[in-house]
């Protein structure tokens, strides 16, 4: 049966709803966990939106690209699995993404071992450049979004969201790139 669209709540209130229904309908269900997830996905989803419309998009590349482009800068130079694993990004995506990070010029590849087969990634000159001016942009929107906490909140918050990725289920497929 189809709601009608007057009993359907406006997203802030969503959750509440969310909560109230599973409880109704399975009755051993963990509803802080319903919650804190669906707060943190939410909230991450927000700030990759903002922060890759206010700042990425406006340097012509995704917030793929710019992950991709920062793991690789802190390093200097990586072989494509590496940047996948610290990236948290796909072995497939960063094929794709190095091949838009490449024709741009941001990017170049190479092939410098004795084993042909192995690829090492590192950013041009423009590359980082490019990054750094950018880096100052998305620094400050994590500064904007930050501004809602307290230092020590902040960092209280970062080491329990540490500690979820640390001791997290992890299952094949999720949570990993391999």
């Amino acid at each position: 049966m189809k709601p009608d669209p007057e009993d359907i709540p406006d997203v802030e209130n969503f959750e509440r709803f969310a909560v109230k229904r599973m409880a109704d309908l399975a009755p051993n269900f963990d509803a802080p966990a319903l919650s804190l997830v669906f707060n943190v996905v939410r909230l991450a989803n927000r700030i990759v939106g903002d922060i890759e419309s206010q700042v990425h998009s406006q340097a012509g590349w995704s917030w793929a690209g710019f992950r991709i482009m920062f793991v690789t800068f802190v390093f200097g130079e990586l072989e494509p699995r590496e940047i996948s694993r610290l990236a948290d990004v796909s072995r497939a995506s960063v094929s794709s993404v190095l091949n838009t990070l490449e024709r741009d010029n941001m990017v170049v590849r190479l092939r410098e071992s004795h084993d042909r087969r192995l690829v090492t990634v590192r950013l041009t000159e423009q590359g980082e450049k490019d990054l750094l001016e950018t880096f100052a942009a998305h620094n400050q929107r994590e500064q904007d979004w930050s501004a809602a906490l307290k230092t020590t909140e902040v960092e209280q918050l970062t080491s329990l969201v540490r500690k979820m990725l640390a001791d997290g289920p992890v299952e094949r497929g999720i949570g990993n790139t391999d």
